[in-house]
Order: C-alpha cells, then sequence, then structure tokens
C-alpha cells in the first residue's frame, strides 16, 4: 500500500518546549518551532496535524499561527481536531477557522461530528459556519460512517488535568482527585452516561474487559465517577486504556455529514502494528466498506460520489495525484464484486470486508481473491 504522512505539531514542538514543562511556546521559541515544521513539510509530508490534547493544548493562537504560516507558504493543509466536539463545537470551529484565515492556510476538519447528546442541537449552527466561512476560505471535512467513538478512558478528565503530563500525580491528591471527579461528571452530563462507554483493556483485574463503566463500578462497589478515576490511575500511561463510546453522535447527522459535498471519508484509525491487528472499533478495518455500501442502497451517482470522497477528492486535497481512473495515472484499483460489506462489527472489530475480488497497486496485484500475494508496490506519497 501507498501512504503519506502528516507533520504532527505535537512531537515537533516537543522539540522545542519539552514535555512537561506545561506552557505554550514563548515567541522567542517561534523560530526553532517553525524550522521544525518547515523541515518535516520539506521532507515531503503533505500537511500539518494538530489535536489539542495533553500538551498541545497548551499552543495558544499566536504559537499555533506561528507553525501554520508554515504550512501556508508551501500551500499545505492544516488537519485539525477541533478543542471540542461536543458541548463548545461551534466556538471551537469557529476558532479553527479563524486560525486558518488569519493564517491563510487551507483547513481540514477531522471527524467533523456533534458528540455527546447534549451537543447534537449544536451541529447545525456548525454547518452553518462551515458553509459561510467556505465563501472565502479552503475548507473540507472527513468522516467515519459510525455513531460511536474510540479513545482512552481518560478523555472524560479534562484537558487541564492533562496537559502537562501530570494527571497521576494529581490523582494520588485529594485535590487533585476532587478537581477530576468534577470533570469526569461534567463529562457525563455533558456527553452520555457510565452505561454508554465500554471499557476495553482496564488495568483492574476485577473488571471483565468489555464492561461498561456502570457494570465496572458494580463490580468494584463503588460509584462510576470513582470507577473512571481508579481504571485511569491503575493504567501504566494513565489512560485507562482504550474505551468505546457508543451512541456518540446521532446517526442521522453522520448520515448528513458523509453527504456534505466537501467531506471525506475517513477512518481515524491504525487497523495494524507490526502486522497484528490491534484495532478495537470496527472503523478501522470497515470505514469504506460500510461508506459504499451504505452509498450504493442510493444508486450510482450516489455510489460514485462515495467513491471520490474515498479517493480522488482527498488525493487532491492534499496535492496528490492518485485516486483517478483514466490513461497516465497510476493504476491503483479496487475490484469489489456487487456484494461487497463489511465484516467488521463491535464484537469482531478486525473482520476484513467481503467481496474484495482485486487489489493492485501501482499495476502490480497485491491481492486476489482475499488472499495477499508478495508484491510490495507502494511506497511513501511526498508533495
Amino acid at each position: 500500500m501507498h501512504f503519506a504522512v502528516l507533520a504532527p505539531l505535537g512531537p515537533l514542538r516537543s522539540t522545542v518546549v519539552p514535555r512537561g514543562e506545561g506552557r505554550p511556546a514563548s515567541p522567542t521559541e517561534y523560530p526553532a518551532l517553525q524550522a521544525a515544521v518547515a523541515a518535516a513539510l520539506d521532507a515531503g509530508a503533505v500537511g500539518v496535524s494538530w489535536g489539542p490534547y495533553h500538551a498541545n493544548a497548551l499552543m495558544d493562537p499566536a504559537e499555533l499561527g506561528a507553525a501554520l504560516s508554515v504550512a501556508a507558504e508551501r500551500g499545505k493543509p492544516w488537519c485539525v481536531h477541533r478543542r471540542k466536539e461536543g458541548v463548545g463545537s461551534l466556538a471551537a470551529t469557529e476558532e479553527a477557522l479563524t486560525l486558518a484565515r488569519d493564517a491563510g492556510v487551507g483547513l481540514q476538519i477531522s471527524h467533523l461530528k456533534a458528540a455527546g447528546r447534549l451537543s447534537w442541537g449544536g451541529f447545525e449552527p456548525v454547518l452553518e459556519c462551515i458553509d459561510a466561512a467556505r465563501r472565502d476560505q479552503e475548507i473540507a471535512v472527513d468522516v467515519y460512517p459510525y455513531d460511536a467513538s474510540l479513545t482512552y478512558l481518560s478523555a472524560v478528565i479534562p484537558e487541564a488535568l492533562k496537559a502537562d503530563g501530570g494527571l497521576a500525580e494529581r490523582l494520588k491528591t485529594a485535590e487533585g482527585r476532587a478537581a477530576a471527579r468534577v470533570g469526569v461528571e461534567g463529562w457525563f452530563s455533558e456527553r452520555m452516561g457510565p452505561e454508554w462507554i465500554v471499557v476495553l483493556e482496564p488495568a483492574l483485574r476485577e473488571v471483565p474487559r468489555g464492561s461498561t463503566l456502570a457494570e465496572a463500578a458494580e463490580r468494584l462497589g463503588i460509584d462510576p465517577v470513582e470507577a473512571a478515576l481508579r481504571l485511569i490511575a491503575a493504567e501504566r500511561e494513565t489512560t485507562g486504556g482504550w474505551a468505546i463510546y457508543r451512541e456518540m453522535m446521532d446517526p442521522a447527522q453522520v448520515e448528513a455529514a458523509l453527504d456534505l459535498p466537501y467531506a471525506a471519508v475517513a477512518s481515524d484509525a491504525v487497523p495494524e502494528e507490526n502486522g497484528q491487528a490491534i484495532s478495537a472499533h470496527p472503523r478501522a478495518f470497515a470505514t469504506f466498506a460500510r461508506a459504499l455500501r451504505r452509498a450504493a442502497a442510493g444508486g450510482e451517482a450516489r455510489l460514485a460520489d462515495a467513491v471520490r470522497k474515498a479517493t480522488a477528492f482527498p488525493a487532491e486535497r492534499f496535492g496528490l495525484v492518485r485516486g483517478r481512473i483514466e490513461d497516465g495515472a497510476v493504476a491503483d484499483l479496487l475490484v469489489i464484486s456487487p456484494d461487497f460489506e463489511e465484516g467488521a462489527t463491535y464484537r469482531e472489530p478486525t473482520a476484513y470486508p467481503r467481496g474484495i475480488e482485486l487489489v493492485v497497486v501501482a499495476g502490480e496485484v497485491a491481492l486476489r481473491e482475499g488472499e495477499p500475494t508478495p508484491a510490495r508496490a507502494g511506497i511513501v506519497l511526498r508533495r
């Protein structure tokens, strides 16, 4: 397979502002940060990525603007996880749009969603905000076709308690634990209750894999907030391990997002590591199959549009000459049967799609009738 990479602002800024210092970069450090971003982009990275997690959350607008100016000079987009995807998502969207506009950089909003039932009513205002900005800015989004999300259990704790890497120590103090409790209670109120959170890597032996947080609390004989804190504190990296957040998004809004003319299909997942399947969410193995199956039910035109959103559109977005079937194009092809569909489910998240007849990479057959061949024609796509 081919692959391209984004220049990650988190690791790049850690070469300038050491992790654990818990502060934005100072203006005197901007040139070093810009040089690091420039080196990555000039080596072929197709854009810049940023998410407001851990130390990244401490980047202020001036620091972000300094980094983004480097991408703007090279005509490469900024891929952003907004600071808020639930309550507060409109303000977070406006922030991203403003930063991109001021830097003169194209914007790719990752995983467009309204996360948490209390935020579902804010989905339309976010779309209206994006539509208005698109009149003057280069903006697109990507979407995965599921209403559940996957992230660490520690997502229920506010970033302010995690950004400097000090969460483990905070959870050992009464004051820090109290602040964390307030944050978790807020998550339950704004997003979803503990009965919707499935713990996949519990660090406490009393809690079976696949338990909801509510079930974990019952087994431990404590309330769900305390159960979350104990599971997070017990895990080596203080993440609590992976967790599935069921019915995080409104299914109708997921469908609407997929149908946006400026939406690409993207999985937000890594299916394998060192040849081993690692995903706990079916989106890693089934995103594209699910999107195509869904579109096929709507007729030929809708299917063609879904294919474009998974191929030519994202390729064009990142300046890659790929994703088209035409004379002179690179022969990257997928041949599927009419009954093509996803195989992965929440119970079996690493099952492969059914109905893949042939995969051709750069003119070489990489998979035939479900079986891989020895061909290794994939390359790193640079821009």
